[in-house]
């Protein structure tokens, strides 16, 4: 399976944050969201460019425009939360 890209995770990190109770650190997200995929070990760990991960680029890209549209917050370095527009967003 490849990796699905930034526009087509921002579903599955959405939802991964709201299981995970609204914030969540970015590391765990991308564990829940690969797990969520059923991503094998070699899919999971495939070098996208210098020692950044495929599967942890497009996880950031797809934090960075949730957060550009207000439906994710950082409240801190490395930690994603979820905005009451993206608990809208969800449906919930």
């Amino acid at each position: 399976m490849r990796i699905p890209r930034y526009k087509e995770l921002s579903q599955y990190v959405l939802r991964v944050v709201y299981e995970l109770g609204g914030s969540a650190p970015v590391g765990v997200v991308e564990q829940k969201v690969a797990d969520l995929l059923n991503l094998s070990p070699e899919e999971r760990s495939k070098i996208h460019n210098g020692t950044s991960t495929e599967l942890s680029y497009h996880v950031a890209w797809a934090r960075f425009n949730l957060k550009k549209k207000g439906l994710l917050a950082s409240a801190k370095r490395g930690f994603s939360v979820l905005s009451e527009q993206g608990r809208a967003a969800l449906d919930l």
